[in-house]
Parts: C-alpha cells; sequence; structure tokens
C-alpha cells in the first residue's frame, strides 16, 4: 500500500510539472486531479477499526493481562489495533501504561504501526495529557531513521514544522498559520486530510490561534491576519469546531484586540468580525446560551455594543426616512444626537429594532443587520419602535410623533428586548414618570410618557438617568451640530 500511495504522489507531481495551455483547464480544476487529491488524502489516513473489532481487541488485551503474558508478544495485528485504545484513557481493565510500552517496542521494524500511531495521536491529540509529549517524541525518534513512501513525508513535515512536540508544536503551526499567505501550511503539514482536518491537533492549534490573534490583528496586517485566522476556523464556509469551547475562544480572539481601553476597531474592521461572527455563531443577544455560552462577557458586551450601534443607526437613517417624509427631519437630528451620545458615552447596554411592515421591508437586504430585529404589530405599517436598555432602565423611542417612554426592566409593562414580535399595546404600557431637567420648577411627566415636541425632553431624560443611574450627559453632548 505505501509504494502504491508513494507512486500516487510522485505522479500528482508529474501532473503539476507538465506544460499548460490555454486550452486546457487549470490542474487543480480537471476531474482527474480532483480524484487523485482525494484518493490520496483518504488513503493517507489509517482509519479506527469499528467498534466491534476494537471490543474483540480489548479483551484479547484483557485475557493477555489475567494469563500473565507480555503484551508486546500479541500478534502485531492485535497491537496494530491496540493503538486505538491508547487514548483516551478509560476504565476497561486495560493497563495502558504497558501496552504503551509494547507498542512503541514495535515501531521501529514495523511500519504500518508508525502510521496508525502517528494518526491516532494526531486525532485523539490532549494537550493537558502528558502521554502525548513522551509519545511524541517516540514518534519523532523512530521518523528521525531513513524512511520511504509516506513515511518519509511525514519526515519531511516534522522536520519542517515540528508537528510532533505536544508541547510546542501546536502554537508553532498556529503562528506559521496566521502568517501564511499562501493557505497552503495546513496540506504541507499533511493535517489537510478530513480525519486530521477535525483533530485533536487541530483542536489544540485552534485555542493556541485563538490566544494569538488579538495581538496579532493589531498590526498593520490586521485584514490579511483576520482572513487567514477566519479561513482556518471555517474552511469552505463551515466552522471547522462547533463546539462550545473552540467557538467561545474564537469570539474573544477576534473581539479581544477592541476589549477594554483599546482602540476602536474602523468601521470595515468592525463590521468584517460581525459579520463572520453571525454568520457562524448567530446574534448574542438572542443565541447566547449556546454557541455564546463560552465566549467571555466583556466579548459578548462588545459585540452587543456594536450591534446597538448598527441598530441605532439603521433606525435613524432607515427607518427615519419614513420619519424626514414626514416633515420631522428637524426632531428627528434631535433625537438621532440625543441617543448618539449615550452610545459614545458607553451607557446603551442593548438595543432592539420593532419594525413595522414597511421599514422591515426597507432593511430586508441590510447586510449588517442580519434579521436581528422584531417585527411590530400595528395598523400604521410605517411605525417602527427602538427598544434602548441603559441599566436597569428601558426605553421605547418611537418613529413620528410617538411619545418617548421609561421602565424599570423588572416592570410588569417595560416591552422585554430581542423578541420576534410585539404588539403595539407591548411597548406603550405606563411607564415611569420624567423629572424636570435641573435647574428647572416643572413638574414630572405622566406615566404614558414625553413627547418630542417639548423641547425640554433630552434634559428630562437626562435627569431621569441621572437620578436612577447616577449617568450624567450633558447638553453640548446631545447638541444638533
Amino acid at each position: 500500500m505505501s509504494t502504491l500511495l508513494a507512486e500516487l504522489e510522485k505522479l500528482k507531481a508529474l501532473l503539476e510539472a507538465m506544460p499548460r495551455k490555454r486550452s486546457v483547464p487549470r490542474e487543480q480544476d480537471r476531474p482527474t486531479f480532483k480524484a487523485l487529491t482525494h484518493v490520496l488524502k483518504i488513503w493517507d489516513v489509517t482509519i479506527r477499526p469499528a467498534e466491534d473489532r476494537l471490543a474483540r481487541t480489548r479483551r484479547e488485551i484483557r485475557s493477555a493481562q489475567r494469563s500473565g503474558t507480555p503484551l508486546k508478544n500479541l500478534p502485531p495485528a492485535v497491537l496494530r489495533d491496540a493503538i486505538w485504545l491508547l487514548w483516551p484513557a478509560a476504565k476497561d481493565g486495560i493497563d495502558r501504561d504497558a501496552l504503551q510500552v509494547a507498542i512503541l517496542d514495535r515501531l521501529g521494524s514495523n511500519r504500518g504501526m508508525l502510521r496508525r500511531l502517528i494518526d491516532a495521536w494526531l486525532i485523539a491529540f490532549d494537550p493537558d495529557d502528558d502521554t502525548f509529549v513522551a509519545v511524541g517524541r517516540r514518534i519523532d525518534r523512530h521518523l528521525a531513521a531513513p524512511q520511504a513512501g509516506l513515511l518519509a513525508y511525514w519526515k519531511e513535515a516534522q522536520k519542517s514544522y515540528d508537528i510532533f512536540d505536544a508541547v510546542a508544536g501546536p502554537g508553532r503551526i498556529a503562528d506559521r498559520l496566521l502568517n501564511d499567505s499562501s493557505g497552503r501550511l495546513l496540506a504541507a503539514c499533511r493535517l489537510d486530510a478530513p480525519a486530521r482536518a477535525s483533530s485533536g491537533y487541530l483542536r489544540a492549534v485552534h485555542y493556541r490561534l485563538s490566544a494569538a490573534l488579538p495581538q496579532a490583528i493589531r498590526g498593520d496586517q490586521t485584514v490579511d491576519h483576520f482572513e487567514r485566522a477566519t479561513r482556518f476556523y471555517a474552511p469552505d464556509g463551515k466552522l471547522r469546531f462547533d463546539e462550545p469551547g473552540p467557538n467561545g475562544a474564537m469570539a474573544d480572539g477576534l473581539v479581544g484586540p477592541w476589549l477594554g481601553a483599546q482602540r476602536q476597531p474602523s468601521d470595515r474592521m468592525r463590521d468584517m468580525v460581525l459579520s463572520f461572527l453571525r454568520q457562524h455563531l448567530g446574534d448574542p443577544r438572542v443565541d447566547h446560551q449556546r454557541r455564546w455560552a463560552r465566549a467571555s462577557t466583556d466579548t459578548r458586551q462588545r459585540v452587543r455594543t456594536w450591534l446597538s450601534a448598527l441598530s441605532l443607526d439603521a433606525f435613524f437613517n432607515v427607518v427615519g426616512r419614513f420619519a424626514g417624509n414626514a416633515g420631522m427631519g428637524k426632531q428627528w437630528a434631535a433625537r438621532q444626537a440625543f441617543w448618539g451620545a449615550c452610545l459614545k458615552g458607553g451607557y446603551i447596554a442593548d438595543s432592539w429594532l420593532v419594525l413595522g411592515e414597511n421599514a422591515a421591508r426597507a432593511v430586508s437586504d441590510r447586510e449588517e443587520l442580519r434579521g436581528s430585529y422584531g417585527r411590530l404589530n400595528d395598523i400604521d405599517a410605517n411605525r417602527s419602535v427602538l427598544l434602548v436598555q441603559i441599566g436597569d432602565l428601558v426605553f421605547s423611542e418611537w418613529t413620528y410623533n410617538g411619545k418617548l417612554r421609561a421602565w424599570r426592566s423588572n416592570s410588569k409593562t417595560a416591552p422585554k428586548l430581542f423578541r420576534s414580535r410585539y404588539d403595539r399595546s407591548e411597548v406603550i404600557g405606563d411607564g415611569l414618570q420624567f423629572p424636570p431637567p435641573q435647574g428647572r420648577t416643572l413638574p414630572h411627566s405622566g406615566p404614558d410618557g414625553i413627547s418630542h415636541i417639548d423641547q425640554v425632553w433630552q434634559g428630562r431624560t437626562a435627569a431621569l438617568l441621572l437620578r436612577d443611574e447616577g449617568i450624567i450627559i450633558r447638553q453640548e453632548e446631545w447638541r444638533v451640530r
């Protein structure tokens, strides 16, 4: 088998070296090339035996242990299958230390066992299991000897990339992935075959790459590093590891450069990160219990803040067209300035669009929203609502001449954010009374909110924020420029 595969590799190299003519399709587009590549990837990997066969292998090992027969004396076929029982450890009566010694003693004289051990090591790899360190060193030692066939390719991959260093290898691969402009690193490492592409080894690379990513995408080649990372995370548009831990690490890596007091991303980079994360993890405001569950609190909140900015932008610049058409452009600009100041100050924790039929149609093709909004059941298809949460307060901001209302989030009449459907009655319930602006002797508003026609509505809202949340927002911050 090894000789056949080696010859197939030579044939592939010959095909790649043949002169190209304009009338001939690119090598990678030819059916024969694709078939050959598929065969090489499949045959290059030793397949884990079926479970019934492994069950027989367990019985034979336990039988040898009971009779006192050294495990190294088991038939070669049994030891070859036993490689797949080394990891993960299980309480099945097998002495794995003795089994490992027996298998390692046979490696020098059995190339098939070495190939199987390489695949088992990569697929089951666990950076927290010290046995992978010792076995990786033995694989390295055996590959250092003269090799032929597929083992010669493994020898070259180990020489170039030090794959079988269980401690530093995944980190080195992660660093090289971030700096590999060709996109062929995994193929050069022989890690692109389907069984290895989702292996424990590449899961460890995933975590190392995610940890290194915040520093990498702060630099001058931010977009390049982002694209290389996401190409690894989601080859062919599908997540390599759609699991809570890797998903959380990926989100932390992509958002990490802009946490805390770090600089803000460019609009382009923010939109690229949001687009990728929402495509693969969904909206953290809606789906936080599943794919976002293991992302840090800071990461989730930063993404929610970015999404709030997009919601405000859509509300005032897309939905706002309906208000402008109704002769309310000046008043609309004042609303945009006030809530924009709240966003800039970092006070808005969340926001959610609730769109009438016409507004929903207007934003349906906006990629940045990706359907992240609710629908409003109202007799007027032009009306929409923006729900804004600041601390423990929830505000509803309407289009047209709808009043601004506020509630404490635990109030029975407060609308809940992130629902898909709302009736009008659910967003106009009685709420808090707005106090007068500081320095003004005016009565409190009624429980049904305040009108934007009243030129002191910003002052009343600022007074409410100060009273209930301790937030100071000054007039010069919301002034229309």
